[in-house]
C-alpha cells in the first residue's frame, strides 16, 4: 500500500469517526424540561367532558397550543403521581366487569385525570424527577428501564420513561388495568410545557392535553 492510498484511507476513517461522534452527540442532546410549571386550565382540554361525550380524539384541538405535539392535548383535577384507587365514574360503562376489574379501571382513570396545579421537574443525564404540588414525587430512569411501584389496596404500577426525539415519554401501567402515557414536550420559546396524555387498555382510548406555564426561577 503506497503512501497516497494510506493517506486517503486515514482521511476517510477520520471523517467517518467525526460524523459518528457528531451524530452521537446530537442524539444525546435533549431539551431541558427542568423548572417549576403552573397548570394553565384555559389552554388545557377537559378530559372529563371528552369521556362523557365519547370524544376520545381531541377533535380540532389536536396539535394546538403552539407546541406542535404529536397527539391531542388535556387537563384534569388536582392530583399527584400516586396510583391509589380512584372515584372516577365517567364513560365506558362497567357491564360484565368484576369489582376488581372496575377498581383497576378507576385506578387507571385517576392516574390520567390527576393534573397537579404546579409541577416541578428536575432532569439529569439519566433520570427525571417530577414533583407535584401535593408533595408526591416520582423518580424515573430516562433510558427505558422499568420498575414497579407498590400500591396499597390497588393494582401495582409498572413504570418506565424514555426520550423519544424531543419528547420525554412516561408510561405507567396498572396491574390488571390499563396504561397511561404522558408525553412531555417543551414549547419552542421554552415558556410552556405540554403534557400529552393517552389512556390505553380500557374499553376505548382517551387522549387529551395539559398545558403548563413556566414559573419565575
Amino acid at each position: 500500500m503506497n503512501l497516497r492510498t494510506m493517506s486517503m484511507l486515514a482521511g476517510a476513517t477520520l471523517v467517518t469517526l467525526t460524523a459518528s461522534r457528531s451524530a452521537t452527540g446530537q442524539a444525546a442532546q435533549h431539551p431541558d424540561l427542568s423548572g417549576r410549571w403552573t397548570y394553565n386550565a384555559a389552554q388545557s382540554n377537559s378530559p372529563g367532558d371528552m369521556v362523557q361525550s365519547g370524544d376520545t380524539s381531541g377533535g380540532e384541538q389536536r396539535g394546538g397550543g403552539g407546541g406542535g405535539g404529536r397527539r391531542g392535548f388535556g387537563g384534569g383535577g388536582r392530583g399527584g403521581f400516586g396510583g391509589g384507587r380512584g372515584g372516577y365514574r365517567g364513560g365506558g360503562g362497567g357491564g360484565g366487569m368484576s369489582d376488581e376489574q372496575r377498581a383497576r379501571m378507576h385506578q387507571t382513570m385517576q392516574l390520567a385525570l390527576q393534573a397537579p396545579a404546579t409541577l416541578t421537574i428536575a432532569g439529569t443525564d439519566s433520570t427525571m424527577l417530577l414533583t407535584a404540588d401535593t408533595g408526591a414525587a416520582l423518580l424515573v430512569y430516562s433510558d427505558g428501564r422499568k420498575f414497579k411501584q407498590h400500591v396499597e389496596g390497588g393494582g401495582d404500577l409498572e413504570i418506565k420513561g424514555h426520550w423519544q426525539g424531543y419528547d420525554f415519554v412516561l408510561e405507567r401501567k396498572v396491574s390488571g388495568g390499563g396504561k397511561v402515557t404522558e408525553d412531555y414536550l417543551k414549547s419552542q420559546d421554552g415558556k410552556q410545557l405540554y403534557v400529552i396524555v393517552s389512556v390505553d387498555g380500557l374499553r376505548r382510548q382517551l387522549e387529551f392535553r395539559r398545558v403548563y406555564d413556566i414559573t419565575g426561577s
